[in-house]
């Protein structure tokens, strides 16, 4: 597993499981959920509470290769920033500057696809809300008509 893809999936097993038994995240944890734009710890506690009642499973891998790519696009986007500062503070030799700026160039264009396929994820990343949202909302139903018959019972004693 150390792929990204590996990563991103062990990550989100493990944050899965410490909500199901209630532990506090690692620091590693905390870091990964803060550089990913998904709301999947969100996601994860409210599968977790929802399916406490109901037989439902997160599916890790389902987000996986959505957050995985996610993280190598703010990866290389920081490695072309870096050399870009890198040559812009001369510290590359003068000999490089056409081929580096070329291949800055070409990057920057390669980048650019990965953005529109950025866009492509956001509509995913909206999905995933309203996914969050409505089990949310099937949680709270379920909580309320639970306290509801708890009443009657509670009433008729």
């Amino acid at each position: 597993q150390k792929t990204i893809y590996g990563q991103v999936l062990k990550f989100l097993n493990s944050i899965e499981q410490k909500v199901k038994e209630a532990k506090a995240l690692t620091e590693a944890e905390k870091d990964f959920i803060a550089k990913t734009d998904f709301e999947i710890y969100k996601l994860i506690k409210i599968q977790t509470a929802f399916s406490r009642n109901i037989p439902l499973k997160f599916v890790s891998s389902e987000y996986a290769d959505l957050i995985a790519m996610d993280l190598l696009y703010q990866y290389l986007d920081k490695c072309i920033a870096d050399v870009s500062v890198a040559f812009a503070n001369n510290q590359l030799p003068e000999q490089y500057s056409t081929k580096f700026n070329n291949m800055i160039s070409s990057a920057r264009k390669r980048l650019q696809s990965v953005k529109q396929m950025s866009a492509k994820r956001a509509m995913v990343r909206g999905e995933m809300r309203l996914k969050a949202q409505t089990m949310q909302h099937q949680l709270t139903a379920n909580l309320s008509a639970q306290v509801m018959a708890l009443n009657k019972i509670l009433e008729g004693q």
